[in-house]
């Protein structure tokens, strides 16, 4: 297993990040692949953000996690922003988005005062000192409004 920080010269991985998200979730917020491969591209930069990371195995992208300015339509108060934290089901349970989490947060964490992210999911983000804020709505979903929980770490 390999993480890597992507940057723009990372087409391979770049394509394959771009092919997890819209298969999760591009699909149904029709968005093209085209356009999700432009926005995984733009958030790979040599800064503290945007970025993304990759776990790899065997060459291929089975888990990724960005960190950006912010992508949450109706809270753009929230910044910098943990986003799109995705691990291939068949690899699920074998502590990768811990990995991915953990090595983020070492690497940007004493660079911001706050770190944000939304949820869905109980229970998962606290073990990595992540504290609820509130519940809110986060953007859009075909004209409906979608909420979700606000977690937030903040630098010791």
């Amino acid at each position: 297993m390999k993480i890597l920080k992507l940057r723009k010269n990372n087409i391979e991985e770049i394509e394959q990040v771009a092919k997890i998200l819209y298969d999760w979730w591009g699909k149904n917020s029709k968005i093209s692949f085209e356009r999700m491969k432009k926005i995984v591209e733009s958030r790979c930069s040599d800064k503290d953000y945007p970025q993304v990371l990759v776990v790899k195995r065997n060459n291929e992208v089975i888990g990724t996690i960005s960190l950006v300015a912010n992508d949450i339509e109706l809270r753009q108060d929230l910044f910098p922003i943990i986003t799109q934290v995705f691990v291939k089901e068949c690899y699920r349970k074998q502590k990768i988005a811990t990995t991915l989490i953990n090595t983020l947060l070492s690497d940007v964490l004493p660079k911001f005062n706050t770190i944000y992210l939304t949820t869905t999911l109980n229970n998962f983000y606290e073990k990595f000192g992540f504290e609820f804020v509130e519940e809110s709505d986060v953007w859009f979903e075909n004209e409906k409004i979608i909420r979700e929980k606000i977690y937030k770490i903040e630098k010791k």
